[in-house]
């Protein structure tokens, strides 16, 4: 029975690793696509916030007086981060 649930918890981390280089490879494909190179920096940062499991917020980008211009999910589609709790207050200016 033992080796049994060895084999089973072998094969769960096996799929969790399988999860992680196909989120990687998310990550280089939209990095792959894009232009502008503040979007690229999120994009890295967002992702690799989500393979590493790390809560965050998400990245607002602000335009060159301060406000909000757009924001980037840490993966499109998929739970999105709440706002930082600094830029909630810098807001309210």
């Amino acid at each position: 029975m033992a080796a049994t649930e060895d084999m089973l918890n072998k094969y769960k981390a096996l799929v969790k690793v399988n999860e992680k280089l196909t989120q990687l490879h998310w990550i280089l494909a939209q990095v792959a696509g894009e232009n502008d190179l503040h979007t690229m920096h999120n994009l890295i940062l967002n992702g690799f916030m989500q393979i590493a499991e790390v809560a965050g917020c998400h990245f607002i980008l602000l335009d060159e007086n301060g406000y909000p211009g757009e924001i980037i999910k840490r993966n499109p589609g998929n739970s999105p981060f709440g706002s930082c709790s600094a830029y909630k207050k810098s807001s309210h200016r």
